[in-house]
This record gives structure tokens, sequence and C-alpha cells, in this order.
């Protein structure tokens, strides 16, 4: 439709400035093991691209200008093909961590390289391919005032009846084709810079929205494509 398509360039225009985003993309990739073998997850090509580079590519087109890549497992791979990142018209910088560092780790020293003068950051997993409007998030983000807005995907709809069974093992409930909550975790968000040092260890989108429940979002594109190379089955999906 035409008004999407205007809500689209808008928020393209909205983000033309400035702008970091951060990458933890030191895992293991323990799932893939088979084919992740001497690279790192983020740099499984598709089309004969890594799933990063064409990230990196979406970012830039929205306004984005640095990217930090919180590095670990092989993380020579990934600084041998982006090197300072201009030949992807973005400044690449690279802070390899290790492979000790959890994800909310990874996150939280990354934003600490952040200057102080930037009040947002992008923050996205370093697998994942969409289309999602950027700049649709940030301002969303910015006119709510919210800490921490997370792009959610379409609730999941459970393809078959689920049970709830009572402490006999006997059925106490039958729901037919559930949908489950309001939205999915797609692992891309925009939080404000400066609650960083409030980051725990672990796991990052969910305790992000358990420390600031009054104060957190939830951005929608319900045109935008979403794929995640979870393992190999999600990989194989996305790269037909």
């Amino acid at each position: 439709p035409v008004l999407v398509y205007i809500d689209k360039i808008t928020s393209l225009l909205y983000t033309i400035r400035y702008m970091y985003a951060v990458f933890p993309v030191g895992g293991l990739g323990e799932r893939m093991n088979r084919l992740v073998g001497e690279r790192p997850k983020p740099m499984l090509p598709v089309g004969g691209i890594p799933i990063l580079a064409r990230q990196l590519v979406h970012f830039r087109n929205a306004g984005v200008t640095d990217v930090i890549l919180a590095e670990g497992y092989k993380s020579e791979v990934i600084q041998d093909y982006f090197k300072d990142g201009q030949a992807w018209g973005v400044n690449v910088h690279h802070l390899d961590q290790g492979i000790g560092p959890s994800p909310g780790e990874r996150i939280r020293l990354a934003l600490a390289e952040v200057p102080e003068t930037e009040k947002d950051v992008f923050v996205s997993v370093g697998d994942v391919l969409t289309d999602v409007a950027l700049g649709g998030l940030l301002k969303q983000h910015r006119e709510k005032d919210s800490v921490y807005t997370l792009f959610t995907l379409p609730p999941f709809k459970i393809p078959s009846g689920i049970i709830m069974e009572d402490f006999s093992n006997g059925i106490a409930d039958f729901m037919e084709k559930p949908i489950i909550g309001d939205g999915v975790n797609s692992g891309i968000a925009v939080i404000q810079r400066e609650s960083y040092p409030t980051i725990p260890d672990g796991a990052f989108f969910g305790p992000m929205f358990e420390m600031n429940k009054t104060r957190s979002g939830s951005f929608k594109d319900p045109d935008a494509y979403w794929l995640h190379a979870e393992d190999e089955a999600a990989y194989s999906r996305m790269k037909d």
C-alpha cells in the first residue's frame, strides 16, 4: 500500500544522522557446529554475502554511521572481512571480548565505548535478516521517551491444541491452537545509552524489559520480513 511505502521512506529519512549500533557477535554458534566451522555464525553466507554484512548495509541505509562489533569466537574472521568498514559505508569498531562473556555483558561493555553524546543506540543480534523500518522504531522510541524499545514480531500461534494437566496427570484444560502473547522478540532494539551500567550478565532482551517495565515499548512493523539463523533448518530457509 502507498501509505506503508511513504511511512517507510519517512522512517528512513528520520534516522539520517550520526548514530551507533551494537552487534554482539561473539557466540560459539553451538547449534550449528557442522556449518559454522572456522567462522562465527554471523559470517555464514546468504547469496555469497555474510549475514552480518547484509545487516550492516540495512542499518547504514537507515542512517547508522558507526557500528561496534562485540566479538569473541573467531574474531579474526570478522576483523579481516570488515576491516574499518569503509567498504560498507560505516565506521566499524572491533571489540574483541573473547569467548567468555554472556550476551548481556558483551552489550554492556560495547555500550560503554559509545560516546556520551549519543542518547540512543541500536542493539541487534548478528544472525538475522530483516527490512524492519529502523527509523520507525527509533521515532516511536523517542516520542515515548522510552529507555528500551523492542521490535516485536507477530505472536506465535501454536499449530495444535495444548493441554494443561492436573496433579494426577489428568487433563485439567484444553486450548485449541492458542495464540501465545502479543508479540515475539526479534533480537533488535533501541536503548538509551545511559542505561548500560544496569545491564546484567546473562541474557539481554528479557532483563532489559524487567528493569524498565514502565518505560519499555514494543514496535511492530507488519510489512517487514524477518529471518533468523537459529539452527541449520532456519539457515536453509534463509538461503532459499
